[in-house]
C-alpha cells in the first residue's frame, strides 16, 4: 500500500491516500463486464435501444476513474 500524499497549504496539511491502481484495475474490468453484460443479453431489463449508451457511459466512467483525482475531504479546524 502506497503512503497518503501530503500537501502544504496556507492554513493546513491535507494528507491524501489514493486508490492503488490494482484496485482500479480490479474495479474497471468489473464494471466493463457488467455494462456488457446489461447491453447485449436477450433478458437485460435494459432496453436494446440504450445499449451502445450503456456501453458508452461505463466507458466514459472508467477513463474519468484513471483520469480525474480523487478529491479531498478538507478538515475541520479544531
Amino acid at each position: 500500500m502506497r503512503p497518503p500524499t501530503c500537501r502544504l497549504a496556507p492554513t493546513k496539511i491535507f494528507c491524501v491516500a489514493a486508490v492503488p491502481n490494482d484496485v482500479k484495475a480490479a474495479l474497471s474490468v468489473i464494471v466493463l463486464i457488467v455494462a456488457g453484460v446489461l447491453a447485449f443479453w436477450g433478458g437485460s431489463p435494459i432496453r436494446h435501444d440504450f445499449s451502445i449508451l450503456v456501453v458508452i457511459v461505463a466507458v466514459l466512467m472508467v477513463g474519468a476513474m484513471w483520469v480525474f483525482p480523487e478529491a479531498a475531504s478538507k478538515k475541520a479546524k479544531s
